[in-house]
């Protein structure tokens, strides 16, 4: 195996957790960062990807683009929910740390045996591994997150035991939109696992009307607190939107119905839940206006992965969808925006991942960066667009659709070696973001030095941390077979 030195240390891929970084109380000028992060969110479901008719439907969402960098080549940390947020929360590859997956799905009706012992307690960021609530809670940061957690059940794993003052949402990955009153009970394993929570206490579902709007006016609540004390503010707003069920609001649904009156009920209802979503960010962005903190805070917009083969979301033009090597599962909508301080209407295709937004923070917030984050400081490229970032280097290794899988992409090359197919795939993405007889380079020559570097990180990993199965055949993941050609 051919070793390239050079470029595991640039890229930070060092085994085991990241220490504490050395903070400093954060100085008047530094931000408030709000990150707003949708789910299973369509890469072409939004209207600032230039799509006609749908800035009817986003156009709170498109005014952050409007004012701020659109990122055309912006990646999530993977192609689902859990190992997304998990590496955008620490910054860090999340399979350094074992959590490569969500966490088995096994646990209803009958509870897999498994749960009943407690294996669930084990699920989740280990609490060694710091997250951007430690690093900025520490800065003198306010520290919240509302919405969907999903990055572990049992409460060493709270969100208010890694460094969020704030958590208002549900520890699971999904859950009706609608009051459930079957939440509120404790006869399923793990408890509270879809019930929605507030610093620990249940929310009775009464109170539930539609989940993305309750999740809003905590957000504009939240927001609101922090004009009050004079904090800066970090807020993760977690929506659950788009992702099933589709569930959509009737006054909603029939503003889709006067827009799109051919589309399908699934897409319409879809969109539907998307137009509440795009309120709720008008309200929030109405908030900062009215607390005078517009000029004073970075947002940042994106999906956590591609829309689903089984939604009505839209990936166009990419190949793929969300559990997928290609593109499709990991090309997200990305803005990031910041008034006066970040170009506006600035579109950049310069490679980023959301491994970058938490180094991105830090040096915002006056925290000096630690050792082993794996992604790099954004800001000399947002201040000045004509800054390049240079050549990237960005690595998955996942249980998808294609079997193990594991890829990379280095500068415009993207390799792609999948358990189930009989030798690796290899991309040039430098023309089109479409991976098809196109774009595929029919002799791996070309990409030998990006199949090495794959195969390094890799070979630095550990296994998942906890059963990985795959969701349609459920066979278990193999390193081996991730890793093999």
């Amino acid at each position: 195996m051919r070793k390239n030195t050079a470029l595991t240390v640039a890229l930070g891929l060092i085994a085991g957790v990241c220490p504490a970084a050395t903070t400093r109380a954060a100085e008047p000028s530094a931000p408030n960062i709000l990150v707003i992060m949708a789910d299973d969110l369509g890469y072409d479901d939004v209207g600032f990807q230039e799509q006609g008719k749908l800035r009817e439907v986003t156009p709170n969402i498109d005014r952050l683009a409007e004012q701020g960098m659109r990122f055309t080549q912006g990646y999530a940390c993977a192609s689902v929910c859990g190992p997304s947020r998990a590496g955008f929360i620490t910054g860090m590859n999340q399979q350094r740390f074992g959590f490569q997956e969500n966490f088995p799905p096994d646990w209803t009706n009958p509870p897999h045996m498994d749960w009943q012992r407690g294996a669930w307690t084990e699920f989740g960021i280990p609490p060694e591994v710091k997250t951007v609530g430690d690093y900025l809670q520490s800065a003198g940061y306010l520290t919240g997150v509302i919405g969907k957690w999903h990055l572990g059940y049992d409460e060493q794993y709270y969100p208010t035991a890694r460094g969020f003052d704030y958590f208002y949402g549900m520890r699971s990955g999904g859950r009706n939109y609608v009051s459930t009153p079957d939440y509120n009970t404790t006869d399923k394993i793990p408890d509270k696992w879809r019930s929605i929570e507030e610093n620990g206490v249940i929310v009775p579902e009464s109170e539930i009307t539609y989940l993305t709007e309750n999740l809003t006016e905590q957000a504009v609540a939240f927001i609101d607190r922090a004009a009050k004390e004079h904090q800066p503010f970090f807020l993760f707003m977690s929506y659950t939107a788009p992702h099933s069920p589709y569930q959509a609001k009737p006054e909603d649904l029939a503003r889709i119905d006067a827009l799109f009156p051919d589309i399908s009920r699934k897409r319409a209802t879809y969109l539907a839940m998307i137009l509440n979503m795009d309120d709720g960010v008008g309200r929030i962005l109405a908030e900062l206006e009215k607390n005078r903190q517009t000029q004073n805070t970075l947002i940042v917009f994106l999906s956590d992965n591609g829309a689903t083969s089984k939604g009505p979301g839209d990936n166009a033009p990419l190949t793929g969808h969300k559990w997928t090597p290609f593109e499709g599962g990991i090309r997200v909508p990305f803005v990031i925006s910041w008034p006066g301080r970040i170009p506006a209407g600035t579109e950049s295709d310069q490679v980023i991942s959301a491994l970058d937004l938490l180094p991105t923070f830090l040096g915002l917030a006056g925290v000096e960066r630690p050792e082993g984050l794996d992604g790099v400081d954004l800001w000399p490229c947002l201040s000045d667009p004509n800054t390049s970032l240079g050549e990237r280097a960005l690595f998955w290794r996942e249980q998808t659709s294609e079997g193990d899988a594991l890829w990379g992409r280095v500068g415009d090359v993207k390799y792609i070696a999948a358990s189930k197919w009989d030798e690796p795939r290899a991309y040039d993405l430098s023309g089109s973001a479409t991976e098809d007889d196109a774009t595929r380079l029919t002799e791996l020559s070309g990409a030998e030095s990006v199949k090495g570097a794959v195969e390094e990180w890799n070979e630095q990993l550990p296994p998942p941390a906890w059963p990985v199965y795959n969701w349609r055949t459920g066979k278990k993941f193999s390193v081996e077979a991730a890793g093999a050609q």
